[in-house]
């Protein structure tokens, strides 16, 4: 049992360092939506007053980022998402 533990967090280490690559290679653009809509879960409204930008801006480039991240991590260990929640 501990062994099917520890090679399951291995795996999400692995997984973590995958997505944190991925991540580095996006634009600073896509970087600041991804971080201000999903890691720090504003709505799109928020990261639009934080960017400066429309909400629908905000919209299309989160949509594009994720697409973006997705790409760059791929391909992953499972079919789990890269990441939940996102903005509302």
């Amino acid at each position: 049992m501990r062994e099917v533990a520890r090679v399951d967090a291995l795996g999400r280490r692995a997984r973590r360092l995958q997505v944190r690559d991925a991540f580095a290679k996006l634009s600073r653009q896509d970087q600041d939506v991804i971080t201000l809509c999903v890691l720090e879960e504003l709505t799109t409204s928020q990261a639009a007053q934080a960017l400066g930008v429309p909400d629908g801006t905000v919209k299309s480039r989160l949509s594009r980022a994720r697409k973006r991240l997705a790409e760059l991590a791929s391909p992953l260990a499972d079919d789990r998402p890269l990441f939940e929640g996102g903005a509302r």
